[in-house]
């Protein structure tokens, strides 16, 4: 009697599990559908905090609105903000801010992220959907919008993955892990930094530029694929003997030596 040997109280039967179910898109928010100043503050707290902006600056709501409407929704223009953030962009007028709605800049980047999908599945653009695009995208967002692309293709391995779905949750586990050694990682590179000579002579260092290093590190495929951290990259430069005038100097031979396939 097979039965006998099964757990106390399972009756042999699996139940069908959502845990791998793909997240829906949220529906579009539309002015219509909540209240315009709402909107509008929702729209205004994301650009604030997106770095975005070199200069303090002054937005009335008609701004705001109009970027909502000439964007589609507010959805639409919460994802436009991402990504001009994911692009590095930095402007000290609102003028130059909007304009970008009106180049191809946006919808480029979209494309390149529906060609990764495409060479990372194996098929063609036109089979790669909206919605796909839209869950991506979301995903980027809540993680490294910036670098997600490469994520992927890290994440994922050799072309054609089995499904987007595959794909997803790979992508996804693997950002929530690396993410998850941002804080003690940073921590490690200043007591790193603190008890080493790597530069000529004494250097400001911001929040922004040790996270760069950090995702430099954890989101090269060294550090998703062999787990290297950042004290293992900033020894192979002490190791090399290098100094640096700045902290952009340090960047980039981190970048340099992250570069390569594996260590």
């Amino acid at each position: 009697d097979v039965g006998s040997d099964f757990p106390r109280g399972w009756n042999g039967f699996l139940r069908k599990s959502d845990d791998n179910k793909l997240p829906s898109v949220p529906p579009p928010q539309s002015l219509a559908g909540m209240d315009a100043m709402a909107q509008c503050r929702d729209l205004l707290q994301l650009i604030s905090g997106s770095g975005i902006f070199i200069a303090n600056l002054q937005v009335t709501a008609r701004r705001l609105q109009t970027f909502i409407i000439e964007s589609g929704n507010l959805t639409n223009a919460k994802m436009n903000v991402a990504v001009l953030k994911a692009l590095d962009t930095r402007v000290d007028k609102w003028d130059d801010f909007a304009s970008h709605l009106k180049t191809q800049n946006i919808e480029n980047f979209k494309f390149s992220l529906k060609k990764t999908l495409s060479t990372c599945l194996g098929c063609s653009t036109t089979e790669i959907t909206q919605t796909q695009i839209e869950q991506i995208l979301a995903l980027g967002e809540s993680y490294d919008l910036k670098n997600i692309a490469k994520i992927i293709q890290i994440a994922v391995g050799p072309p054609p993955a089995p499904s987007f779905k595959y794909l997803y949750w790979t992508t996804r586990e693997v950002l929530k892990k690396q993410t998850g050694r941002f804080t003690k990682e940073r921590e490690d590179l200043i007591r790193f930094l603190m008890s080493q000579s790597v530069f000529t002579s004494e250097v400001k260092v911001t929040e922004r530029a040790l996270l760069s290093v950090v995702k430099a590190v954890l989101l090269s495929p060294q550090g998703i694929i062999d787990g290297v951290g950042t004290e293992d990259v900033l020894q192979q430069i002490v190791d090399k003997g290098e100094s640096f005038s700045d902290f952009e100097g340090l960047v980039k031979a981190v970048q340099t030596i992250c570069a390569a396939k594996h260590m």
